[in-house]
């Protein structure tokens, strides 16, 4: 026979058990860098590359 309190320990022992398995199952949120940094990096090249375009255009224009 256990006693009030073992019985408290043991229920929150099982509780804690069963949140456990579902907390170990869930994937953990955390900040990707790395990919924020090829966002980054894509996006300048993008703008770069469209620079370089409309001044290519506009000179040909021009001449």
């Amino acid at each position: 026979m256990l006693t009030t309190a073992q019985q408290k320990v043991k229920q929150e022992l099982e509780e804690l058990r069963h949140n456990a398995l579902i907390h170990q199952s869930s994937e953990p949120d955390l900040p990707h860098k790395k990919k924020s940094n090829k966002k980054w990096f894509f996006t300048i090249t993008i703008i770069l590359v469209i620079i370089v375009a409309c001044s290519l255009l506009l000179k040909s224009y021009w001449i």
